[in-house]
């Protein structure tokens, strides 16, 4: 219902997040920034069902498996799960 696909979700984006609640950042300007890219890409509309679209994204298997690749490609990444990832995507999602 939501039509967001797993090549929406880019394992990278994943990644990003979790390190940027590790450190401190600019709410307003990554705020403004993820604005910025969804006009420009012509995906506004996906990005309003917050909630439908983090169910979608912590149950996708696909986006699962592509994770387990992921860290078994780049050494920072072993240690940090799924969980891990989905836990700092919820917290950045509830302060926005």
């Amino acid at each position: 219902p939501y039509n967001v696909s797993v090549s929406d979700t880019r394992t990278n984006w994943k990644m990003f997040l979790y390190c940027i609640t590790m450190e401190e950042y600019n709410r307003e300007i990554f705020k403004e920034a993820l604005k910025a890219t969804a006009i420009h890409r012509g995906s506004s509309e996906k990005i309003d069902d917050v909630n439908g679209i983090m169910v979608q994204i912590s149950s996708s298997d696909d986006l699962k498996n592509m994770w387990d690749k992921y860290q078994k490609k780049f050494a920072y990444a072993k240690e940090i799960t799924y969980e891990n990832v989905m836990d700092v995507l919820r917290n950045v999602v509830a302060n926005e």
